[in-house]
């Protein structure tokens, strides 16, 4: 059955439809979004921070995730709770959008649970969307993108999409859900994280797909932070891009990091007399000059 033909609804905690559309976003894949509110589908929760029973107001902080075939485990203990998303996100692949910042603290301590169950206790009283979508037949259920919603706020209407900013992206989330700006600022924040390299797939998919020069210039100066990156993405956009200055950044970084290589030699040979722009076939021949030399 194709995505088209099947179209599931799921029910909130209070009975309310939630329809598929703007809460889900896997492409070729059938995404059934469900509505948490309140926390009402969770037991027990995770506890907002307190000062400690016996009335120290600055008890010790702990933080331990990790996250195995989409099975979670913390041990979390006055850490904040975007925080604590950020990372669980990061770590599983999921996509993280808020609706406001998170402030409260959270203390909370469990081992090896499903991975949205395991998000029901961080999130407490809160009110969530998480998606789940089916890649395939023998594919399983996952969890793809979680949205924190507005404290106060209790339910969408029929078609209603929440007013968010992504913290954690995804491929799939970041070209259909932020503007221009927030996606360039979403591929900033990647590379500036502790892993760079957890998201080369994300960049690679953001250089290729994303419609904004602007956000894919963005990609390749995250790339350029990575220790290693694949050569051929880089030569097909050198080669392909339809801006002149996505291609030019493209074949700079070709030029620094793909010396010894006949491949990248071939694709700065070609650029400095095919290209159609005169800026570009210019700074190629630089380029060219420039490895050539170091090559000798």
């Amino acid at each position: 059955m194709s995505t088209a033909d099947h179209k599931p609804m799921a029910r909130g905690p209070l009975g309310q439809a939630v329809p598929r559309g703007p809460l889900g976003f896997a492409r070729g894949a059938v995404t059934v979004a469900v509505l948490v509110v309140g926390g009402l589908l969770f037991q027990p929760a995770a506890r907002p921070d307190r000062a400690s029973a016996a009335g120290d107001p600055t008890p010790r902080s702990s933080f331990v995730v990790q996250v195995n075939r989409s099975r979670l485990t913390v041990r979390l203990q006055r850490i904040p709770l975007q925080m604590a998303l950020t990372v669980i996100a990061r770590k599983s692949g999921l996509a993280l959008a808020l609706e406001e910042p998170l402030a409260e603290r959270v203390t909370v301590a469990f081992d090896d649970l499903p991975l949205d169950e395991g998000l029901r206790r961080l999130l407490g009283p809160r009110s969530y969307i998480l998606s789940y979508a089916e890649a395939g037949p023998s594919e399983p259920v996952g969890v793809t993108k979680l949205v924190v919603l507005a404290k106060g706020r209790e339910r969408l209407r029929a078609g209603e999409a929440p007013a968010v900013r992504f913290v954690v992206p995804t491929p799939q989330a970041m070209p259909a859900e932020l503007d221009a700006a927030r996606r360039r600022e979403a591929v900033e924040e990647l590379a500036a994280s502790e892993e760079p390299g957890r998201h080369l797939n994300i960049l690679l998919a953001v250089l290729k797909q994303d419609e904004d020069s602007d956000v894919r210039e963005a990609a390749l100066d995250a790339l350029e932070s990575l220790e290693t990156f694949p050569l051929e993405p880089l030569a097909e956009v050198a080669m392909r891009d339809p801006q002149p200055s996505v291609r030019m950044r493209a074949l700079e970084l070709l030029g620094e990091r793909g010396k010894n290589d006949r491949g990248v030699e071939a694709v700065l040979q070609r650029a400095s007399t095919a290209d159609p722009d005169d800026e570009v076939r210019e700074a190629a021949s630089s380029f060219l000059d420039s490895f050539n030399n170091e090559d000798r």
